[in-house]
């Protein structure tokens, strides 16, 4: 499981994801599975992928 409290700057969670795009969005279930990582924002962008 990924720790989203790391203190490593570029290193932890931002290099495991695999992105340097600001915003990135990441989808994560109740069990903490991530389904779903994109890039970018548009209108309605976050709705059309919780859905």
């Amino acid at each position: 499981m990924l720790e989203f409290n790391e203190d490593e700057g570029n290193r932890g969670v931002y290099a495991r994801l695999g992105t340097g795009a600001v915003p990135t969005f990441v989808l994560v279930d109740k069990d903490f599975v991530i389904k779903d990582i994109w890039v970018g924002y548009g209108e309605g962008s976050i709705q059309d992928r919780v859905r």
